[in-house]
């Protein structure tokens, strides 16, 4: 890894632009980024307009990849940082002073996105909402794009978050629960706390995962429309994708299923068939 202090300039493909041509020369983008080393930590900062955004870039080299995009995810982070060090491997983090949108200025205007849902043009239309503009639209994407130069993720993309055990689990994809129709399979583990689960988006993640004795959600793939998120993106790139779901505070528990992660991980062929 590069460990020089660099500019990196902030310019949209011109695959990006073909694909949204609102403002061909992005002149309404203030976007800026830098990065800095401090030992096994890259330190990028990323400006929307008025506003920086941190990412922290962890270890280096072979292992698991691990993405975290909200910052309120304090247990995923302290977790996803002990087992980089230990493990190998790398953590990308988004942090930010806001737990579920991030705000930003521009031009006169104030705007506000969910983070984890920027990752198409439908997505960022729809996070962005009423307060859609050219110039908040290519801040957006812009930000997007740096997340996955960064991350850049190979054959699967790995993303850990937490969760209040009370408002989500397993459990709620399970019949009667609120998200009953966004599954088409659950597998509970006697004895492992439900909180703590899996979220895969192919057979076979679901069932390598399941004999392994881990919590597990088959999301429901077909029903799924285009809102942004990293599992949509990483289908439409033929990459396999699962999210990591813990409880606030389970750290142990999370360690394990990370663990379990990476050894699932060596039985599934990097080439995500459709199914």
């Amino acid at each position: 890894m590069n460990r020089l202090v660099y500019l990196i300039p902030f310019l949209l493909t011109a695959a990006s632009c073909a694909q949204e041509p609102l403002d061909p020369d992005n002149s309404h983008s203030g976007l800026s980024a830098t990065a800095a080393d401090a030992g096994d930590v890259v330190f990028h900062e990323v400006t929307l307009g008025d506003s920086t955004v941190a990412i922290e870039e962890h270890g280096g080299g072979d292992g698991l990849s691990i993405l975290i995009l909200g910052s309120g995810d304090s247990t995923a982070y302290d977790v996803g940082v002990s087992f980089t060090a230990g493990n190998g491997g790398r953590m990308v983090a988004v942090r930010t002073n806001e737990d579920f949108r991030v705000s930003f200025s521009v031009e006169g205007g104030v705007y506000s996105f969910e983070p984890t849902r920027v990752f198409s043009v439908p997505g960022i239309r729809k996070s962005i909402g009423s307060q859609n503009t050219p110039a908040s639209f290519f801040n957006v994407q812009a930000y997007a794009d740096r997340i996955l130069s960064i991350y850049e993720p190979d054959w699967i993309v790995v993303e850990l978050t937490d969760h209040r055990p009370d408002d989500y689990s397993a459990r709620s994809y399970q019949a009667g629960g609120d998200l009953a129709d966004e599954a088409l399979a659950v597998h509970v583990q006697p004895g492992v706390d439900p909180g703590d689960f899996f979220v895969a988006y192919d057979s076979e993640m679901y069932d390598v995962l399941r004999l392994a004795g881990l919590n597990v959600v088959r999301s429901n793939s077909q029903i799924a429309e285009d809102d942004g998120s990293l599992s949509v993106w990483a289908a439409r790139n033929g990459m396999r994708y699962v999210r990591v779901e813990a409880s606030y505070g389970h750290r142990t528990e999370l360690r394990g299923m990370l663990e379990g992660l990476v050894g699932v991980l060596e039985a599934l062929p990097s080439r995500l068939e459709a199914n």
